[in-house]
This record gives structure tokens, C-alpha cells and sequence, in this order.
């Protein structure tokens, strides 16, 4: 599914991030809905590889690209994958 190879992208692939970027493209091209379990996915990808500048991105246009307003899951996400660095 989408969700694992992005949840994969947040620590065992190497370049995760361009990766993840590549799914979401792909998604997209194929014109099928961003859930917010992707989004999020996404975005752990995205914060797990170090990419923060482009993490918050995400969670402030997080209402505009799905329509769903970041929430208490949102940070939880962030700051999961933040912590899974270490």
C-alpha cells in the first residue's frame, strides 16, 4: 500500500524524502485522494529524513491540499518521526 512504502521512506530507505516525494507525485498523476492517513504519512516521511522547513509546510497548507485541519495527531506525527532520529 501507499502507507507502508511511506512509512518506509521515514527511516529505511535511504533518500526517503525523494522518495516519498516521488509516491505523492505518483498519486497524484493517477489523480487518486490524498487521505489524511497518506498526508500524514507523508509527512512523517518528510520529518523522519530531517526535511523540518518542508514538514511545516505541509502541516500549515495541510487544510488546502486535503481539506482536513492539522490536529493533535498532526504534531503527534511530526514530532514521532522527529524523535525517531535519535
Amino acid at each position: 500500500s501507499f502507507a507502508l512504502a511511506l512509512r518506509a521512506c521515514e527511516t529505511w530507505i535511504p533518500q526517503g524524502a525523494q522518495e516519498a516525494r516521488r509516491i505523492i507525485a505518483l498519486m497524484q498523476s493517477w489523480n487518486l485522494v490524498i487521505t489524511k492517513e497518506i498526508y500524514l504519512c507523508y509527512l512523517g516521511a518528510l520529518a523522519g529524513q530531517s526535511e523540518f522547513e518542508n514538514s511545516i509546510e505541509l502541516i500549515e497548507e495541510m487544510e488546502n491540499d486535503i481539506g482536513e485541519k492539522p490536529d493533535a495527531y498532526t504534531l503527534v506525527t511530526l514530532v514521532e518521526s522527529i524523535e525517531s532520529q535519535c
